[in-house]
């Protein structure tokens, strides 16, 4: 695979018959490095401009591991349950 970028930082991924075929003859060609650091730049972006409850509530596990955690934790008398929500709540505290 080879890697490209547009003007808008935007990541393609074509294969060498795509390339020969002229796909991504108009995008600059990207190394996979530069391809992560570009990926991460934008999830970091997207990220800090979400509200303090989007960013809290992407931190917790699904509705479906929470509940897996709790059926687990009544059968093996546990707290892991509330162990991860406590760390979501701990490493995101309200503003």
């Amino acid at each position: 695979m080879k890697l490209f970028k547009d003007e808008n930082d935007d990541i393609y991924a074509f294969d060498e018959g795509q390339v020969e075929q002229g796909y991504g003859s108009d995008l600059e060609a990207v190394t996979d490095a530069e391809a992560k650091a570009i990926n991460e730049a934008k999830e970091k972006e997207r990220f800090d401009a979400l509200t303090y409850a989007q960013k809290r509530s992407e931190k917790y596990p699904s509705v479906g591991d929470q509940l897996d955690m709790q059926y687990h934790d009544q059968l093996n008398s546990t707290t892991t349950w509330k162990d991860a929500i406590a760390k979501v709540k701990a490493d995101n505290p309200k503003e």
